[in-house]
């Protein structure tokens, strides 16, 4: 299979449509060739692939099999531990898979790193967590962030993980993205947008239009930048 690469385009992954509806309608103003938008000779991608690990993965791998980006931005709504105020765009510097392993019977987590069953420092893994790289010229905080399987929703949950991960954020789908981009590696960063604290489940406090709106913000100013506008 012939894999198209070009260092002139970017590919943007968003877990939801409602996260990637306000971008999608800016660009629409742009030219567009198949899946592509044209920004000033810039190429931009969006790539919608429904929640979760599994399904971040095999769709950014389909894509990656026909095309290589120059870079991939992973973007989209985050819960926050505290650190983060709701509708706060930030961007990621680390991010680790927080429910690949076991659990004990004192509630203890034990991942696959601890267990010796995957080599902790094994590209692109450093001490079983991804390192990533942020943008330089973004005046974004720069956070450490989880990524899970299952959202943390009751009190020994998110004590749990706070005191064993220590992360400011939490995504279901950041690690992997992150994972299939370095394994390729191509170029790629993490930009979230506060909805939530992370807190026992309570969806009336959150505020998703304020996130994917101040997310799009960023994203529209990365993208005219990038190509020059």
């Amino acid at each position: 299979m012939i894999v198209n690469k070009s260092s002139q385009s970017i590919l943007l992954v968003f877990a939801s449509s409602l996260e990637a509806k306000t971008l999608s309608e800016w660009l629409q103003s742009f030219d567009k060739e198949r899946d592509t938008y044209i920004l000033n000779g810039l190429g931009v991608r969006l790539l919608v692939t429904g929640p979760g690990i599994f399904h971040s993965v095999y769709s950014v791998m389909k894509v990656l099999s026909s095309e290589k980006p120059g870079l991939i931005i992973d973007a989209g709504i985050c819960g926050s531990f505290g650190r983060c105020k709701i509708g706060e765009v930030i961007q990621v510097k680390q991010d680790e898979f927080a429910d690949c392993g076991f659990t004990l019977a004192d509630g203890t987590f034990v991942s696959v790193f601890d267990m010796n069953f995957v080599d902790a420092d094994a590209p692109p893994f450093s001490g079983g967590k991804l390192k990533l790289s942020t943008f330089d010229d973004l005046p974004l905080p720069e956070v450490k962030a989880i990524t899970v399987n299952q959202c943390s929703g009751s009190e020994v949950q998110i004590k749990r993980r706070v005191k064993d991960f220590r992360a400011d954020i939490e995504t279901m789908e950041g690690a992997a993205v992150a994972y299939a981009a370095m394994k390729e590696d191509i170029d790629f960063r993490q930009i979230r947008s506060v909805s939530n604290q992370v807190e026992v489940r309570n969806r009336d406090s959150w505020d998703i239009p304020q996130a994917v709106s101040n997310l799009t913000d960023v994203l529209k100013s990365i993208l005219i930048k990038k190509a020059g506008l």
